[in-house]
């Protein structure tokens, strides 16, 4: 069961938009989508199954609605404390998914994944500490053609993808991740 981690520098950066690109781009992989976030949104369980494609109020759509949206099989909201992370729900919730990408910073450290995709942005406000880490396990960086990318240097060699939009992915990620998943 492969599964990709979708970290970003800051908040806003793309990573949903990222997992909507990639589910779009290999919808045949019947994706389970999660997010982690340590905000309820209302929810009172750790894990929560999103069911329907839906708009919050004000309009836009949750991110787990997006990635229904976007052709996921299974979409998930995890909430969980800065420290805390429920693991045996997780795995419970998530058991017979045959690929799961997951939208989170922290939960690498706490899970093996197979690839770990950074997305990084023009740091002007909201960094996450926690992408520091990150990272330095990152597989390759997702990232905007004017913003300048600093990797620390023992990870300079990893693939730089510049994107203009995270929605529609390029060709040149699409085959490269075509073949990350291959190896798995």
């Amino acid at each position: 069961m492969p599964v990709i981690v979708i970290g970003g520098s800051n908040k806003s950066v793309g990573k949903t938009s990222l997992i909507c690109g990639i589910i779009g781009a290999f919808p045949e992989l019947r994706w389970t989508a999660v997010k982690i976030t340590s905000h309820r949104y209302g929810q009172i369980e750790p894990v929560w199954e999103e069911h329907a494609v839906k708009g919050r109020q004000g309009g836009e759509a949750s991110d787990t609605s997006r990635f229904l949206g976007a052709g996921a099989h299974r979409a998930f909201l995890v909430t969980a404390l800065e420290s805390v992370l429920p693991l045996r729900e997780m795995e419970a919730a998530f058991a017979g998914s045959r690929h799961i990408i997951i939208e989170s910073n922290r939960i690498a450290k706490n899970l093996r994944a197979d690839l770990r995709l950074a997305v990084m942005s023009e740091v002007k406000t909201g960094f996450k500490l926690s992408f520091i880490p990150y990272l330095d396990e990152a597989d390759a960086v997702i990232a905007p053609p004017d913003v300048e990318v600093m990797l620390p240097k023992s990870r300079r060699e990893i693939p730089v993808f510049r994107l203009l939009s995270l929605r529609e992915i390029s060709p040149e990620l699409t085959e490269w991740l075509r073949g990350q998943l291959s190896r798995g």
